[in-house]
């Protein structure tokens, strides 16, 4: 429906808006995770960092995001 349509990219622009506004060290292995399919051993390599650190990033920007899509910063 057109009320559909318009919640739908009110929310896609919320959530752009969001990640846009997290530190880089948070939106960039994000991005990769979620965006283009890589998996946490690859973003490891990439940014020379463990599994277990990538996998805490994603945890802890995962967090921010819902944060500041609350609207609590």
């Amino acid at each position: 429906s057109p009320e559909d349509l318009v919640i739908s990219n009110q929310t896609c622009e919320d959530l752009k808006a969001a990640f846009l506004s997290l530190d880089e060290r948070y939106s960039d292995i994000l991005m990769l995770r979620y965006f283009h399919g890589y998996r946490n051993k690859e973003i490891a390599d990439l940014f020379d960092m463990t599994e277990a650190a990538v996998a805490s990033r994603i945890f802890q920007g995962k967090r921010l995001l819902i944060k500041r899509l609350k609207g609590g910063g």
